[in-house]
Formats: C-alpha cells, sequence, structure tokens
C-alpha cells in the first residue's frame, strides 16, 4: 500500500492548526489539545518546522508559533520535504541514484507520476487547506 507516513499527516495537521488563526501564538501544548497529537510528537514537528523555517516561536506569557510566511506562500510541498526529505515514489525517481534494473520498463511511469505528484504539492498551499479550496 502507498501512504503517507504518520509523522508527515500530523506535520501538516500541526501547520494548519497554526494557520487557522496565524494572528495568535499557538503553545506546543494549545496544538497538542487542538490535534489530539501527544505533546513530544508536537515538539518534534514543532523543532523540524522551526529549523526549515516554516515556523517561529516567541518565547513568554504571549508567546508560542506562528508561521513565519503567509500561509498561501507555504505548500504542502514545503512541508513533505521538512519531515520527509526524500520525496521520491520509488528509488527509481531519485535523480542521485541509477535504477539497478538495466531494462525496467516501468521506471519511465514512476518519474511522470511523480513530477506529477510534486507538481500537485506545490500547487497546494496550507491557505488552500485551511480554507477547504479544491486544486482539482
Amino acid at each position: 500500500m502507498l501512504k503517507i507516513s504518520k509523522l508527515l499527516d500530523y506535520g501538516l495537521l500541526v501547520v494548519v492548526t497554526i494557520a487557522q488563526n496565524d494572528s495568535n501564538p499557538y503553545s506546543a501544548a494549545k496544538i497538542a489539545e487542538f490535534t489530539g497529537l501527544n505533546i513530544p510528537t508536537v515538539r518534534k514537528l514543532l523543532n523540524q518546522l522551526s529549523l526549515a523555517n516554516i515556523v517561529t516561536s516567541k518565547r513568554g506569557i504571549e508567546g508560542g508559533y506562528t508561521l513565519v510566511s503567509d500561509s498561501r506562500d507555504i505548500t504542502v510541498l514545503d512541508i513533505v520535504k521538512c519531515v520527509e526529505k526524500d520525496v521520491n515514489l520509488t528509488e527509481c525517481c531519485d535523480l542521485q541514484k541509477k535504477c539497478s534494473l538495466g531494462n525496467c520498463m516501468v521506471s519511465g511511469y514512476w518519474k511522470v507520476l511523480n513530477s506529477q505528484l510534486l507538481s500537485l504539492l506545490s500547487k497546494t498551499s496550507i491557505y488552500d487547506i485551511v480554507n477547504n479550496k479544491d486544486k482539482s
């Protein structure tokens, strides 16, 4: 089965949660409460998202996490790259590696699919998700 990792799913959920009310910073505990995720997972994701310059934090009573950029400028692909690092459906799609099968008849197909997936992810913003915009 082809499926998205739980961590990626959760990472997108965390970013969408912050984007829903970006004017007010959210603490890790508040994000955990809203999403139903455990606090260590939320903290791990917030750390990754912070290192990727997707979210920023402010300390203090009025502190918490906010998006670095407008939600229109953050794409699902940004979140995927932050959490997964590698965005390839198969090893054949990785341009750094050569296909181990010399006469593979499907690698070209996987590369086309991978390219289409990357295109869709790069065209879908966090704003679109928050506002339920269908990109089809």
